[in-house]
């Protein structure tokens, strides 16, 4: 009777190769994580002096009412008497009254986020090749 014979090496090989495939998976992952958390922030709109926001459409804001709650909005609009907007979490609109409100901001684009961001990445892939370059054989 013959025994069939695994070859072990092709096995550890393939096995390798699936796991190397899901690092490169979660590190693109992260990559695009960090490139969309460093290119922005959230910025404060300002209050004109009668207490009033001026008109605007937000695609993303934080709003935060006198009682220290805030409330993210999607697509929200400001009026003269409120900012309405979508609740990512509901899927609900919700308006809120401009006198009730303490602080709106804005999620915009950062410059020098991003120029952080290139400049780590830059560093980082030439001290990869560094590396790479002094460990060849």
């Amino acid at each position: 009777m013959q025994q069939a014979r695994i070859d072990t090496k092709a096995v550890r090989h393939e096995s390798r190769a699936g796991s190397g495939q899901m690092r490169i998976k979660i590190l693109s992952a992260l990559v695009a994580l960090l490139i969309a958390l460093a290119c922005t922030e959230w910025h404060t709109s300002p209050r004109s002096a009668s207490g009033s926001y001026p008109p605007d459409k937000i695609p993303r804001a934080k709003v935060t009412v006198l009682d220290g709650t805030s409330l993210e909005l999607v697509d929200a609009r400001v009026r003269t008497d409120s900012i309405v907007g979508t609740d990512p979490t509901s899927s609900g609109r919700v308006a809120i009254p401009t006198n009730r409100i303490s602080r709106i901001e804005s999620l915009e684009f950062s410059q020098s986020r991003t120029f952080g961001l290139f400049a780590s990445l830059g560093i980082a892939f030439v001290a990869a090749s560094l590396y790479l370059v002094a460990h060849n054989k």
